[in-house]
């Protein structure tokens, strides 16, 4: 039984893209929001200037202005931006130079596109050579240092990406483009409470919107007592804010009332992370819409530019599964190491198309990433068994078994002994797996999952035409009430249709 992540587990942890692109997000760079810079910070805005000053080439004033933006302090590149507007540009560096040279950035931000390639392990290797060059000269560039953490964390390289991204923070401790990033990092890795320490820790995080949003979320992901979310209420009322950058943090604040049960501030908290979302707000938003059917996503919230989770999830639960599996690549695409995103994909290939190829290739890449994930290891086996590959499922479930994995997954691995064992021609030990599936899950009270279990647990007893096939099945049509998920519906329909299709005599 396949693996996917419960909506009401959603938290607004941050994004964790490449300069440019979060650039491009509006996540950094707005006047108005400036810090006071630390010595550190200091110093490395006088070295890039002072570059840029001897050498006023287009890359060095680019790389002036990003210094400035990703410090927080704008302003301060002013200089910069008006000598790049005078020159003809790339559309890169226009944008660039138009987001500092406008303000807030309100009306220019260009969010995040559709990715259009997956680096292959050769390229991420040359990139990595090439980061690496480039800090022997000067080792004191935290953004390379949370670059090549990034990349190394796409090849599944965490002692490398770790040790990468503690030399980031160190080198910009309040630096809000690296605090946001390390916190992705490290929730992703299973280790949330050590992404909200390091968020308490630094001195910007207590007044700035986007660093907040990161605290709560952190917080909620490691069970830890959120430490600024009186500050973030407060925040909320600052008008020299910009909404975009009010957005995560509003709709992180929506998901603990909804989850606290009050469902009225909720909605007033969703009205103004949408009035100018970012990409993760919008899937935030579309997350609560499952807990609370009080709150409503807007279907234009789903045009905006690299707003893939939400489209998948949202187009999942729609019954169009194309739509969602696409829109799935795209996620694992733009968030390569995520977990998260290659479980849902693989999880969408197997649930609705029921295409077991690209499930395991979505399983294999997120392994890649994260080879000790056993969700991903679940679905992969999942897809094996059904491909007929079970010597390499049986493999999958016993590395899997040795790992500390969540209770729903724990739940699918059980649900997926039992298939592995149904096609192995053992049904009676098929069924105990079910069953205790079935049991946990119950207890648990994991609704979805309940049914889903017994639906899958019919479709194995009429396959194999046992005499258990009509009372499993009328027990999972019995269990659909308690359920609203389209996919499980999906799957009881087939599974009745193959039943409708068995002789009389198998009945």
């Amino acid at each position: 039984m396949t693996v996917v992540s419960g909506s009401n587990k959603r938290d607004v942890i941050p994004r964790w893209r490449n300069l440019h692109d979060t650039i491009s997000n509006g996540e950094i760079g707005a006047r108005g929001e400036e810090p006071k810079l630390d010595e550190r910070s200091e110093r490395e805005l006088k070295r890039s200037r002072s570059d840029w000053e001897l050498d006023r080439s287009q890359i060095k004033a680019a790389e002036f202005i990003s210094a400035g933006l990703v410090l927080g302090v704008p302003s301060q590149v002013q200089d910069a931006v008006s000598a790049l507007l005078e020159n003809e540009l790339p559309p890169s560096l226009r944008q660039l130079a138009r987001v500092v040279g406008l303000g807030s950035g309100e009306e220019v931000v260009g969010h995040v596109k559709a990715p259009e390639v997956t680096l292959n392990d050769v390229q991420l290797y040359i990139a990595i050579a090439g980061l690496k060059q480039a800090l022997v000269r000067e080792p004191r560039r935290p953004l390379a240092w949370l670059e090549l953490a990034r990349l190394y964390s796409q090849l599944g390289q965490i002692g490398s990406a770790t040790n990468s991204i503690l030399k980031s923070i160190f080198l910009a401790p309040n630096n809000r483009y690296v605090l946001r990033s390390t916190a992705a990092f490290f929730t992703n890795l299973g280790n949330a409470e050590r992404a909200h320490s390091i968020l308490v820790e630094a001195e910007r995080t207590a007044t700035d919107p986007w660093l907040i949003a990161a605290e709560l979320a952190t917080a909620s992901k490691s069970k830890q007592k959120p430490k600024f979310a009186k500050k973030g209420l407060a925040i909320l009322e600052d008008e020299s804010f910009r909404k975009l950058s009010l957005s995560e943090l509003s709709a992180e604040l929506a998901t603990m009332e909804v989850r606290n049960g009050r469902a009225k501030r909720a909605r007033k908290l969703v009205t103004l992370a949408l009035s100018n979302p970012t990409e993760n707000s919008v899937a935030q938003v579309e997350s609560l819409s499952e807990m609370d059917k009080s709150i409503e996503l807007p279907s234009g919230s789903l045009d905006l530019p690299a707003a893939f989770e939400a489209r998948a999830k949202s187009t999942l639960e729609e019954g169009d599964w194309v739509e969602s599996i696409d829109s799935a690549e795209l996620w694992l695409t733009d968030q390569p190491f995520s977990s998260d995103a290659a479980v849902f994909a693989s999880y969408a290939a197997l649930s609705g198309l029921r295409d077991f190829d690209r499930a395991f290739e979505f399983a294999k890449r997120g392994l890649k990433a994260n080879p000790q994930d056993a969700g991903l290891m679940n679905n992969a086996a999942v897809a094996q068994i059904e491909i007929g590959n079970l010597s390499v499922a049986e493999d999958f479930l016993k590395r899997a078994k040795d790992l500390d994995a969540p209770r729903h997954t724990r739940i699918a691995l059980e649900a997926t002994l039992g298939l592995l064992e149904f096609r192995s021609g053992f049904s009676d030990e098929g069924r105990v797996h079910y069953e205790e599936a079935i049991r946990i899950a119950q207890g648990e009270r994991n609704q979805t999952q309940h049914v889903l279990a017994s639906v899958m647990l019919a479709r194995e007893e009429i396959r194999y035409r046992t005499l258990m096939s009509t009372a499993a099945l009328q027990r999972a049509e019995r269990l659909m009430k308690r359920t609203e998920s389209k996919v499980v519906k999906s799957w009881l329909e087939t599974v009745e249709g193959e039943y409708r299709n068995l002789p009389e005599s198998a009945r």
